[in-house]
């Protein structure tokens, strides 16, 4: 795609302010594996509510099925970009990644998980975001 064309299909107006506004087809659009830490920490909440709806939904690959590994690629990293992406999260403040945490606890509860990804979550719960849990 050539620039003129890039700039034809960028929508015009972006929702930068308020994470709960943004649009799937945005959330479609973007894609979070790209994401430097300032755009993860304002879509991560955006894609973490959405993957709640849209896990696994349609069975063929497409934009959301995109959006769906690179969203758990995230929050419950494979063995290969583990620590990337965790040190991803050190400037992040503890009501942060508290909220994470419990979200990524909450996620086999919430939505039925392949077995590679609940596997995954399972890791990251133990190796990661465990600590940032409220202690019984």
């Amino acid at each position: 795609m050539g620039r003129d064309t890039d700039y034809a299909a960028w929508p015009g107006v972006e929702v930068t302010d308020d994470w709960s506004q943004v649009p799937e087809s945005e959330l479609l659009r973007d894609c979070i594996a790209h994401l430097d830490d300032e755009g993860l920490r304002y879509y991560l909440p955006a894609f973490m509510v959405w993957l709640l709806d849209d896990y696994d939904e349609d069975p063929w690959f497409d934009d959301a099925d995109m959006a769906v590994i690179g969203t758990m690629s995230v929050i419950a990293p494979g063995k290969e970009s583990r620590a990337e992406r965790y040190a991803m999260f050190d400037g992040w403040t503890p009501g942060q990644r508290a909220a994470i945490a419990a979200h990524v606890e909450a996620l086999p509860r919430l939505v039925e998980l392949d077995q590679a990804d609940a596997t995954l979550v399972e890791r990251a719960i133990r190796d990661y975001w465990g600590r940032f849990l409220p202690k019984d």
